[in-house]
């Protein structure tokens, strides 16, 4: 084979290469701004009560066990990026705050289903916490995308700068019209907390809980939000974009498709492997 042959050939395979990698590119970025969607699934949830129950003490194939009654079993999860896959692998199993938890680099989370049992207008989301830096908008779970409808659990406000960081709920009131729900409680960085945080969408209130007690004082007034029907329930994550990952460790997640008391919070605290069924 000629030289010239050669270069042909080289030059083909170099722009082939280059084609696929800007069809990556903008793969990875309409990813980013269109998380993938699951088809909703109704009739799923007996009535109000613990929905899922993730210890995060085990993980087989590619799933965490729901210690719960619906056998939510959640799904680790990868962002859909080009490189992820090469720089990071699924959460692992570290020592948690109760036996093991999940460390989660910032790329990946667990993703639970899309149906009635967390379409909830009443829920409350219990966690074991630990955050390992707190760049951009580290959430802890959510149901909600971006400029649509649904709720989010995060430790950042909308705006914040990381020294003035603070656990608060960011709901979707709706189309490009969010809001956020300050709790004033600073996490933090490199320590375990038990949080816990209500929303009532039929009276318009919240209320957030640290370590076992009531943060602040309930907050009312709130605007309706739109209830999320649209995506997974995800863990770590805010809507499957990679777009506000948290970056640290979480254990003993609940949730609950109706708000729990101060009394049952604090057994959540107090006992968290067996409290509160």
């Amino acid at each position: 084979m000629n030289r010239t042959k050669l270069y042909r050939r080289a030059v083909l395979v170099l722009a082939i290469a280059w084609l696929v990698g800007l069809a990556l590119v903008l793969h990875s970025r309409y990813r980013s701004t269109h998380p993938p969607t699951t088809p909703f699934i109704s009739g799923q949830c007996a009535g109000p009560g613990l929905v899922a129950h993730w210890k995060f003490d085990e993980v087989a194939g590619g799933l965490t066990p729901d210690a719960g009654p619906y056998a939510h079993h959640g799904k680790l999860a990868l962002a859909p990026r080009a490189l992820a896959a090469l720089r990071f692998d699924h959460p692992k199993l570290v020592p948690g705050a109760h036996g093991h938890a999940l460390e989660f680099g910032g790329k990946h989370w667990v993703s639970g289903p899309n149906n009635d049992c967390f379409a909830a207008e009443q829920f409350t989301v219990a966690a074991w916490v630990w955050l390992a830096e707190a760049e951009g908008v580290p959430t802890i779970a959510a149901k909600s995308t971006l400029g649509q409808n649904g709720w989010w659990l995060c430790t950042t406000s909308k705006g914040a700068q990381d020294d003035d960081r603070f656990l608060d709920f960011g709901i979707a009131i709706g189309v490009e019209n969010n809001m956020h729900v300050p709790s004033g409680y600073q996490l933090p960085l490199r320590e375990w907390h038990h949080v816990v945080a209500s929303l009532d969408n039929t009276r318009g209130e919240a209320q957030f809980f640290i370590d076992g007690k009531p943060y602040g004082a309930k907050r009312t007034g709130i605007p309706k939000w739109l209830v999320n029907r649209d995506h997974d329930f995800f863990v770590a994550e805010y809507d499957g974009s990679a777009r506000w990952p948290w970056k640290g460790k979480l254990d003993d997640v609940r949730f609950y498709n109706f708000v729990l008391g101060p009394d049952e919070v604090h057994a959540l605290y107090s006992q968290p492997p067996t409290a509160v069924h």
